[in-house]
């Protein structure tokens, strides 16, 4: 058997992340994917917020909506089950949110549930 006390350098890849909303022509898919407990999970963590005062109008709390970022040039959506954010830019009028970029349209979440399964 022979040893070594040679060190291998680790190696390192580099991860470019840029916040850019998609273009207003991304298709998302609008079918959430719940079970009978995310409703229930929902309105208490809601409950919980508001009896703390954290409910402001700059707030956004969703479930099923798309996070996005931009990770070495290609667009990512991640749908967390529910996420609670702060300092939010409102939507134009006549405008649905389908889906959240932070720090372009706010800052970015604070709390972020999924189910793991």
């Amino acid at each position: 058997m022979v040893t070594t006390s040679e060190k291998i350098p680790p190696t390192f890849s580099t991860i470019t992340i840029t916040w850019e909303k998609p273009p207003s022509n991304f298709l998302i898919d609008e079918e959430p994917v719940e079970n009978i407990d995310h409703p229930l999970i929902a309105d208490a963590l809601r409950e919980l917020l508001e009896l703390a005062d954290y409910i402001k109008s700059d707030v956004l709390i969703a479930g099923n909506l798309g996070i996005t970022a931009t990770v070495n040039q290609r667009l990512v959506v991640k749908d967390p089950d529910w996420f609670y954010a702060k300092n939010v830019k409102p939507m134009p009028p006549h405008q649905i949110r389908k889906t959240y970029t932070p720090h372009v349209e706010g800052d970015r979440p604070l709390i972020v549930m999924t189910e793991m399964t």
